[in-house]
């Protein structure tokens, strides 16, 4: 690998892991801030230097703050913050002002891999197991040199011992194959933690699961993260020290492509990709003590090393992207998994505006007063069944746009705003284009600025796109793994421009970048619409779904000479075409398409974790049924036996987000399901447990714990009406009485 495994930075250097060892290495340069103004601060070199400020692109002169090590300078941060016009943490600093620094430090020898999966003594109780209460089972692991050359592979158990003695002979072989790389999945929410947690129970130190055995491992930044509600949270800062820990499943979530499957289980996204899952009854791992106790040990074994195996699996579709793509940008390995999802596109952007002397005085936050803007075009032409279906889209839309219209940070600015109109105008200037974009929620046209000098993102992302052509030319031919992993990280870093300039802590990105981006984009979407007649289902963000085929070549060159026309000679718009077996569109970016035998969902009316399992596995088998064209009638009344169904296809989750005598509303679900857990198992319920409940015919308390309830006390009332609801989206009638359920 021709980057380090690691580095962290110290007082006055880098501490850099790679080859199993740590080496302190010197900065390259001192750190450093910049003010508008000299700051009087002792042992502080002070340098003047103009700069073009990104905000105004206008030149200024501003004062270089340079200190010997890291502590005077978080010092001088702390008490000269509000001064302060431009800093980076001296690890991006680095990347951006030294990029090729860390290729001297290049890992010779090959990566130490090492997939672990857990399971837990549970008992049957509704809530989710937690490392106080529950003692770990097993713990499975495969070792791997290099990618993917398996040393050793075993389940360390204690199913009829103790769970300490085999703490003690899994950390003993840990220490000896010492990894560089810890795997798993959803490793950093449960596996990492509950270890950690279950080490402390049993007297056994953490410090041991790093390479700096000083401390135990800090569990604090998954504790800070846990109450970022309805937001996605990464999870990204838990670390063993001197290893990366890479969580299968965080990859798994930044993958936009798997952003149509209905959930992220494991054996989920090994079917997606063809990849062999076992499965065990989800009533079975709720209670795998008597599964155990019935003599199922070997089978349970198998269950864990498979699940180390399908790690591994799903892991080979990302994780040699995630070296080559450090190996492109120049950082430690670690960085690539752990860091932030803006951290790859912030230094595309940051690099060669550096060069061309530029200072991010400001994020678009403290740039603009209002940050959100009207999204993608999506609308439902016409509902129903589709066999098959074609999707026209555009390739690479949103890096397609930023070149063809030279949108750049330098380059593009928000001019005002204007009344509304109806279409995208551009106006055409010696020097520059104005582009006004109708937007509701500005409430008028958006005019955005944009000079006619080559910018530095169309620039770095044609760059991109060609080494993605080079790439994708020679897999085809070689059908090297490697080629396909290097154009697909391309790929990605072409698709994370975008992005970035959106965001709202965005330094050396440009508000206005996205909005012309999105802006744009949503008026070729509806132009190419308007040329596709009464095919056209439904328009969804970067394309359109239609009923009949279509000559995309013809569109492609029809929709580049409309562009051109408008003054922008170097139109790289393209349009692709697919065919699917089928579709099934019930509402506006809500569908289901039908692909090879797998298939996708989109939206809410789709893709609900609320709802019971029964329902979820009714869906699917209904839209099949759509999709294949099916006689519906005997699905739909297997659907309606009830008495076939076990607790678990009635269960359905519930999450407690805060302490009980915190809600504010003494109904809350959560709340009345914690305080049945305190009073039948005496347990102390923390927050975010995890609980398992049903509707009951019960009045006085119709959402109980599952394990506290029979099939008989169901609702079936209750979940007749759920399927009723799903058997009316998919668009069938029940066809006969249930009577005969009901009884």
């Amino acid at each position: 690998m021709k980057v380090p495994l690691i580095a962290y930075t110290g007082n006055n250097c880098f501490r850099i892991y790679r080859n199993g060892k740590c080496e302190n290495v010197r900065f390259p340069f001192l750190p450093y801030f910049y003010s508008t103004e000299p700051l009087e601060i002792e042992e502080c070199l002070i340098k003047r230097e103009k700069k073009t400020f990104l905000s105004t692109n206008q030149e200024g002169w501003v004062y270089k703050h340079s200190f010997d090590t890291m502590e005077e300078y978080w010092n001088a941060m702390r008490d000269y913050l509000q001064s302060v016009i431009y800093s980076e943490s001296f690890m991006h600093s680095t990347l951006i002002d030294a990029p090729d620094f860390f290729y001297d430090y290049a890992l010779e020898k090959p990566l130490k891999i090492l997939a672990i999966d857990i399971e837990v003594k549970t008992n049957g109780s509704s809530t989710f197991p937690k490392p106080e209460t529950h003692q770990i089972y097993s713990i499975g692991v495969k070792a791997y040199e290099g990618l993917w050359n398996e040393v050793y592979s075993n389940v360390f158990e204690c199913y009829h011992g103790k769970e300490i003695d085999m703490l003690n002979t899994f950390m003993k072989f840990y220490r000896a194959f010492d990894p560089d790389v810890v795997m798993g999945y959803n490793i950093k929410r449960f596996d990492i933690p509950f270890i950690v947690k279950r080490l402390e129970k049993c007297g056994i130190s953490s410090a041991y699961l790093q390479r700096n055995t000083q401390n135990p491992v800090d569990l604090s930044p998954l504790q800070q993260s846990m109450f970022r509600q309805n937001k996605t949270v990464y999870d990204t800062k838990i670390r063993l020290y001197g290893r990366v820990v890479c969580d299968v499943y965080v990859l798994v979530q930044r993958d936009n492509k798997l952003r149509k499957l209905r959930d992220y289980k494991l054996q989920t996204i090994a079917d997606w990709f063809g990849f062999p899952a076992k499965t065990l009854d989800r009533g079975i791992v709720a209670n795998l003590e008597k599964f155990v106790e019935s003599g199922h040990e070997d089978q349970l074994n198998d269950y864990v090393l498979h699940d180390c195996e399908l790690t591994k699996l799903v892991a080979n579709v990302y994780f040699p992207g995630k070296i080559y793509l450090a190996e492109i940008i120049g950082c430690p390995l670690d960085l690539v998994i752990n860091d932030y999802p803006t951290f790859v596109p912030s230094l595309i952007h940051a690099r060669p505006l550096r060069k061309l002397n530029y200072i991010a005085d400001k994020k678009n936050a403290d740039r603009y007063a209002m940050m959100t803007y009207e999204g993608a075009y999506v609308g439902l032409n016409k509902a129903g069944l589709y066999k098959p279906v074609y999707h026209v889209d555009f390739s690479s839309m949103y890096p397609s746009i930023i070149r063809t219209f030279n949108l750049s940070p330098e380059t593009t600015w928000l001019e005002g705003v204007e009344p509304m109109g109806n279409e995208l105008e551009f106006v055409n200037r010696e020097n520059d284009w104005l582009v006004k974009i109708p937007d509701n929620k500005y409430g008028g046209n958006v005019v955005i600025g944009i000079r006619k000098t080559i910018g530095i993102l169309p620039e770095q992302l044609t760059y991109m796109y060609n080494k993605r052509l080079e790439f994708k030319n020679k897999y085809r031919e070689t059908r090297d793994e490697k080629d396909n992993s290097l154009q697909n990280i391309y790929k990605l870093i072409l698709n994370v421009s975008y992005g970035y300039n959106g965001s709202s802590y965005a330094r050396w990105g440009n508000l206005p970048v996205a909005i012309a981006t999105t802006g744009i984009g949503r008026f070729l979407v509806k132009k190419v619409c308007s040329w596709l007649g009464s095919g056209l289902i439904e328009a969804d963000t970067d394309g359109c779904y239609v009923s009949n085929p279509v000559d995309v070549k013809d569109l492609t060159i029809r929709l580049n000479d409309w562009i051109k026309g408008f003054g922008f000679t170097n139109s790289c718009m393209e349009l692709d075409f697919d065919k699917h077996d089928g579709g099934y569109f019930y509402k506006a970016k809500n569908y289901v398409i039908l692909d090879k035998g797998k298939l996708a969902w989109t939206g809410n009316s789709f893709i609900s974790r609320r709802q019971p399992r029964l329902a979820q596995k009714a869906l699917e088998k209904l839209v099949l049924c759509k999709l294949n064209g099916d006689d519906a009638k005997k699905v739909i009344s297997e659907l309606y036996d009830f008495k076939k169904y076990t607790i678990h296809d009635y269960t359905q989750n519930c999450r407690l987000w805060h302490d009980v005598d915190d809600y504010k509303q003494e109904n809350a679900l959560a709340r009345r399901l914690a305080l049945q857990a305190q009073k039948h198992f005496g347990e102390d319920i923390s927050i975010r447990t995890q609980f398992s409940y049903v509707v009951t015919r019960d009045r006085r308390e119709p959402y109980k714990l599952s394990d506290l309830v029979s099939v008989d006390q169901i609702n079936y009332k209750y979940y007749e009406k759920e399927l009723d609801k799903l058997i009316d989206r998919v668009g069938f009638s029940k066809y006969e009485s249930l009577e005969k359920w009901m009884q």
